[in-house]
């Protein structure tokens, strides 16, 4: 599972869930996806300052190795840096955003599942 994190600005969070829900998105074309969650904490204004999270879900790292190298290439081919899994800082292709959105750049990690409890509804 790979997850980022996210610290929004107060007052963004809507702007925010906007741009993720309206991007176009190619993950569940990729070979080795399996699910994509985002995730907003009940308390949004907590200390550590991160109120969202990302969470995708892939069958094998190197499937996630593979989407990764794929979407910075793509990313450096139309020559833009690489955030957010290849978008923009604000989750959306080529978006220039007018208010600042975030307090400094998300948070990633890495997990490995030892244990997965799964119904036939998804994850």
């Amino acid at each position: 599972m790979a997850s980022n994190r996210f610290r929004v600005l107060p007052g963004r969070e809507a702007a925010f869930e906007a741009r993720w829900s309206s991007r176009e998105s190619t993950l569940t074309e990729t070979a080795g996806f399996l699910t994509f969650l985002m995730l907003r904490r009940d308390a949004l204004h907590v200390e550590d300052g991160y109120n969202y999270s990302t969470l995708t879900v892939w069958k094998d790292r190197a499937s996630f190795a593979g989407w990764r190298a794929a979407a910075k290439s793509n990313a450096q081919s139309r020559g833009r840096g690489e955030s957010s899994g290849g978008k923009g800082a604000s989750g959306q292709s080529g978006s220039v955003e007018a208010e600042p959105m975030f307090d400094g750049p998300p948070s990633p990690v890495m997990y490995e599942g030892v244990l997965a409890l799964l119904s036939d509804k998804g994850a």
